[in-house]
């Protein structure tokens, strides 16, 4: 995904941590939808666009997932190992 990012060709990053965590650190580009608010912020966004969201481990981010596919989302994926493996293995200069 980082080279995707890097060409201009990235899906939508929906990051559902909450405010606080988000404020930690974050992928640049990522949108801050704490889970608790995106049946909310659902109708704002295209139901085939490429959708990734994540969280601190993957946890939140799977129950987002499920959510937004039943809500009738289409191409929904989750980031494996969440901001944490990104920041481990992508961009080191990224807080968790």
């Amino acid at each position: 995904m980082k080279q995707r990012i890097e060409n201009g060709d990235a899906p939508l990053i929906i990051d559902v941590r909450d405010e606080s965590e988000w404020e930690i650190g974050h992928i640049a580009i990522a949108h801050n939808i704490p889970l608790r608010k995106l049946e909310e912020f659902a109708p704002q966004m295209s139901k085939t666009a490429e959708i990734v969201v994540h969280c601190r481990t993957g946890v939140r981010a799977t129950k987002a997932m499920h959510i937004l596919i039943s809500l009738g989302f289409t191409n929904v994926q989750n980031l494996t190992g969440g901001i944490v493996a990104w920041a481990r293995e992508v961009d080191t200069a990224v807080n968790v």
